[in-house]
């Protein structure tokens, strides 16, 4: 048992094209993991929170690690499906040492990490600190 409390795969998004076709793709795609009455609330592009706590609509050519299928021992929030992860300044930081290296990351321990990405922790596991383990899947067999 790793211990962990949940996992998310956030596609590697690159492009003003690949942006769009993400949006049009996940909207289209999240009946297939989410039941009918979450897939019907998540975003239909990738967005970040602004400092008012709204969702803004990402635009420009990225890179974008949107928030995508996730599995939890606790509950997640469909409604942080598309959330860009690399607006988070310590994610982004841990997310470019992965692309530089192609090998898997610790991130620094992150705080609020349970509203960030959507997951709903006991009450009792809220406040502690936490790190993500990011790690690469690459789309041929030799990378």
């Amino acid at each position: 048992n790793s211990g962990a409390t949940f996992l998310t795969w956030a596609p590697h998004i690159q492009g003003d094209l690949a942006r769009v076709q993400w949006g049009n793709y996940s909207t289209a795609m999240a009946n297939g993991w989410l039941p009918p009455q979450d897939a019907n609330r998540i975003s239909s592009q990738i967005y970040t929170i602004n400092e008012l706590g709204r969702p803004v609509m990402e635009t420009g050519p990225g890179p974008f690690a949107p928030v995508w299928e996730m599995a939890s021992l606790t509950t997640y929030d469909s409604l942080k499906v598309n959330y860009n992860m690399l607006t988070d300044e310590t994610f982004a930081n841990s997310y470019q040492q992965l692309m530089d290296t192609s090998m898997q990351v610790m991130t620094p321990i992150m705080e609020n990490v349970d509203d960030m990405y959507g997951i709903t922790l006991p009450l009792d596991q809220r406040d502690i600190p936490t790190s993500l383990l990011i790690t690469p899947i690459f789309e041929g067999k030799d990378q």
